[in-house]
């Protein structure tokens, strides 16, 4: 084949020049210009077979064992051919047989490192080049599942469940007693350890998964592998985000899990604060806060949606010591969690529980576990903007958002912004300035700087953008004609349906 060819090649190239050296003549001149002419045209032929190879198989190039592609060949190519004519130079008028053979070989140990990255390409490509799409598709199935099982066996479906604060009360009294004296104070934050062998097992696990995908040296860039690819991304992250929990890397980490909300966004958000706050000035059905419901009897109510949807989830009740708001949806253990702490419930409360959190974080849940690719339960890279937009399109329909967390969606963003440059007091006291009520500037700085143990630091965890940022994208979706009943069939981002989509979908 082409790659063997190429050595021989050189190794001719030499022997004539060695000839030359010996007894120059005119035939072996021709043969010099001949060999010239076979090598350009070889590295021609090099070039489109890559070519033909990218277009038509799914064959991943990795740049740190070979360098081809067009620009690489054609700097290689650029610089035999200039090497060539020094040779040539030294070789038929300056008579410098000993510089032309230097050349020879410093090009010699130039083309014998190109043959090996053949050979390593040969070896390890070769094989996955012949696979028909449908065996690449169940090759990525296949780690498709492993890496659900590493996210399902550890929670690692969020790596918030495992920021867990051990003094916020008690920071929160010393904190408010010192503002309210006007005295400078950056709470510290204690978290409940986290086990190392817990990290370490899955950390193994993520890495045996991660090297078989590196096997396949697919060209991921469409469809279920492009997703998955982009899923051991996410996984990797979200591991390192864990262990930085008490650090200030948990910026950066977080960034790169969610991003961070762009000028535009920010901007949006002071307009909707300065506009009268959108969400607190809706009309209110005021028949859904009269109603008072036990936490059994907002038990049963969640139950009863379950069974009707044949959904196998269980109804845990939870006290304040396990979880901070009023419910939440604990997606790797199939459980939904309601907190007694805030009982009696309003009816408002379980709509938008159900609509919330089992309508869209459970049902997509469900969705996803039911199709081909099961990181879809769990969540692609990038879905939650749109699993948050989905939560309060639904509400908005049953007329129970809580204008309270809605008005918080904003702050998020805002403060988001201010930690960015600043420290937790920076950034309460900015708020407070703002006319945001003390109790709400607390909770919402908190959010933004868990994880953070010296929390005077700029930084925080850059997450809760996200739902704010997807409220902007459903209403852009439905405006342009999206149904968000479309999009319930599991935990994707809007950007990346298209990879389920024609030839490519599973």
């Amino acid at each position: 084949m082409f790659f063997d060819e190429k050595s021989r090649v050189f190794k001719r190239l030499k022997n004539i020049l060695r000839d030359l050296q010996r007894t120059e003549s005119d035939i072996k001149r021709k043969n010099f210009e001949d060999v010239f002419k076979e090598l350009r045209l070889g590295f021609l032929e090099n070039q489109k077979l890559i070519s033909w190879l990218r277009k038509h198989h799914s064959a991943k190039i990795d740049s740190k064992d070979l360098t081809y592609g067009s620009e690489h060949l054609d700097k290689l190519f650029s610089k035999v051919t200039t090497m060539l004519m020094d040779i040539k130079e030294h070789f038929f008028n300056q008579k410098n047989y000993s510089a032309a053979l230097a050349l020879i070989q410093e090009m010699e140990d130039l083309v014998i490192w190109e043959i090996k990255a053949d050979r390593r390409f040969t070896k390890q490509n070769i094989e996955v080049i012949k696979l028909s799409q449908d065996e690449i598709l169940k090759r990525v199935k296949k780690v498709d599942r492993q890496l659900v099982r590493i996210i399902e066996k550890h929670g690692l479906d969020d790596p918030v469940n495992f920021i867990k604060i051990t003094n916020k009360d008690s920071e929160k009294l010393k904190f408010i007693e010192f503002f309210n004296k006007g005295i400078v104070y950056n709470p510290k934050f204690s978290y409940k350890p986290i086990p190392e062998n817990v990290l370490s097992k899955a950390q193994n696990q993520a890495e045996d998964v991660m090297k078989q995908l590196k096997d396949l040296n697919l060209t991921l860039t469409k469809g279920a592998a492009y997703l998955v690819e982009k899923k051991k991304v996410n996984l990797q992250i979200i591991l390192k985000l864990i262990r930085s929990i008490g650090t200030n890397k948990i910026t950066k980490y977080s960034m790169q899990l969610y991003s961070f909300p762009s000028n535009d966004l920010v901007k949006e958000a002071y307009a909707e604060l300065d506009a009268g706050k959108r969400a607190v000035e809706q009309q209110l059905d005021a028949k859904l806060d009269k109603k008072r419901y036990s936490v059994k009897d907002f038990k049963k109510k969640a139950n009863k949606f379950f069974k009707e949807n044949n959904m196998n989830w269980n109804t845990i009740i939870k006290t304040g010591n396990d979880m901070d708001g009023r419910f939440k949806t604990v997606n790797t253990k199939t459980e939904f969690w309601i907190n007694k702490d805030f009982a009696p419930f309003s009816e408002r409360d379980i709509i938008k529980a159900i609509e919330h959190e089992i309508k869209v974080h459970a049902f997509r849940l469900e969705s996803g576990k039911k199709s081909p690719l099961k990181i879809l339960a769990y969540g692609t890279s990038g879905y939650l903007p749109t699993e948050e937009g989905l939560t309060t399109y639904f509400e908005d329909l049953k007329n129970a958002t809580n204008p309270i967390l809605q008005k918080k969606k904003i702050l998020y963003v805002i403060t988001e912004f201010l930690a960015a440059k600043g420290g937790f007091y920076h950034c309460f006291a900015s708020l407070t300035k703002y006319g945001i009520e003390p109790k709400i500037a607390w909770d919402v700085v908190v959010r933004i700087k868990r994880g953070l143990s010296n929390t005077g630091q700029s930084g925080g965890l850059f997450k809760d953008h996200v739902y704010f940022l997807g409220d902007k994208l459903l209403r852009e979706f439905i405006s342009s004609g999206g149904r968000a009943e479309d999009l319930l069939g599991g935990k994707i981002g809007l950007e990346d349906i298209k990879h389920l989509i024609g030839k490519y979908r599973l």
